[in-house]
């Protein structure tokens, strides 16, 4: 069996066992966790990426010109679903940017592959190879770049010292590192690729059957740490020091919340938001919703609300506002209409703006 076979049935054993995983995690129901799912698409994508090596490796065909031509650029995808799944296990807010981005590149690129294909389809098939292969060139240089960017902005989030203790939380997380010097050494490989690429104008078959290894290693990796080690993204035992450092910052992030609608009166903004306090704080919406439960056992609407009412109250016995009507005193404290400020007023005091305002103004 040559180097180039063994080379072949690894890619092939590594698709294969990608799809096994998400089979497996679909089955046994972990995909619901959002971290699980961030984490299985990852795989899936590394898979993709490697079983469309392997047909092109096997010069396996669709017997259609598109099909057979045609080579999606799942590569795309793989830094977004890998900070996907970094951002939900530390709650951190996702940059909704980097995500955006990936999905347009990955559209655009593939939209023109096809135009492309459409232009040149009587044409001679090397022209066709040709044309795709200076705009791959540079696609995958635009790709390459933005990777490294997201890659870099990835390592910094962890080895921030807040979300590098949350991340010491989690059991068996110490793979992640690994992960990381395995992800930058492939980064190296295909830059290597593509300056190969660039300044000899073809392809280094040897250096891209690397690469395609290297994905499949990374596959296996993940598959071993992430999926098979027992308990390895699980949290530690509540008596631990390092769940007590969660706990103690879930704390100090409830009073920054606390806080910001205190001293900014942010719940006066009619069109508030869960996203705009979330940017605020620069804290995930997860984390926001969890801490609103935990603290003040209630939903992120009725916190709001309770605020809002809080400052009705306020503004209907001041002296000030007296000139003010019920329904301007309701568009003060955050209310866009009437009937939704005395809905929320009298489900939290038990009495009408009016009542409440003859009550107390009497007193």
């Amino acid at each position: 069996m040559d180097f180039n076979k063994i080379l072949s049935l690894a890619i092939l054993f590594g698709y294969m066992q990608g799809f096994t995983i998400l089979f497996l995690s679909i089955y046994n129901g972990r995909i619901k966790v959002r971290a699980y799912l961030f984490l299985n698409l990852l795989v899936l994508i590394l898979s993709l990426n490697n079983l469309q090596a392997w047909i092109t490796n096997n010069h396996f065909s669709f017997h259609s010109y598109y099909l057979d031509h045609h080579f999606t650029p799942w590569y795309i995808l793989i830094t977004p679903f890998f900070y996907l799944f970094i951002t939900e296990y530390i709650e951190a807010k996702h940059k909704k940017w980097i995500v955006g981005f990936s999905i347009a590149f990955f559209i655009v690129v593939s939209i023109i592959k096809t135009v492309i294909l459409f232009t040149y389809r009587h044409a001679d098939i090397t022209i066709v190879k040709n044309e795709l292969f200076d705009f791959n060139k540079y696609s995958e240089l635009v790709g390459l770049v933005f990777i490294i960017g997201v890659v870099v902005y990835i390592y910094r989030l962890i080895s921030r010292d807040k979300n590098r203790k949350i991340l010491e939380s989690y059991n068996n997380l110490q793979w992640l590192p690994t992960f990381m010097k395995l992800g930058f050494s492939i980064i190296v490989i295909w830059m290597i690729a593509l300056s190969i690429r660039a300044l000899y104008d073809q392809n280094s078959q040897f250096v891209y059957n690397t690469l395609r290894v290297s994905i499949t290693l990374l596959i296996y990796w993940i598959t071993y740490k992430a999926m098979y080690t027992k308990n390895s993204i699980t949290k530690k035992s509540m008596g631990s020091k390092r769940r007590s450092f969660s706990d103690k910052q879930d704390y100090n992030d409830y009073k920054r919340l606390e806080q910001c609608f205190i001293n900014t009166d942010i719940y006066a903004n009619q069109t508030l938001k869960i996203d705009d306090v979330c940017e605020n704080l620069a804290i995930g919406k997860n984390k926001i919703t969890r801490i609103i439960k935990k603290y003040a056992k209630t939903n992120f609407s009725t916190y709001v609300n309770s605020y809002r009412v809080e400052k009705a109250k306020q503004l209907l016995v001041d002296t000030s506002f007296s000139n003010y009507s019920i329904e301007s005193i309701g568009l003060e404290s955050g209310y866009n209409s009437n009937s939704s400020f005395y809905t929320h007023f009298k489900k939290i005091t038990g009495k009408t703006p009016k009542e409440y305002q003859d009550e107390n103004m009497r007193t």
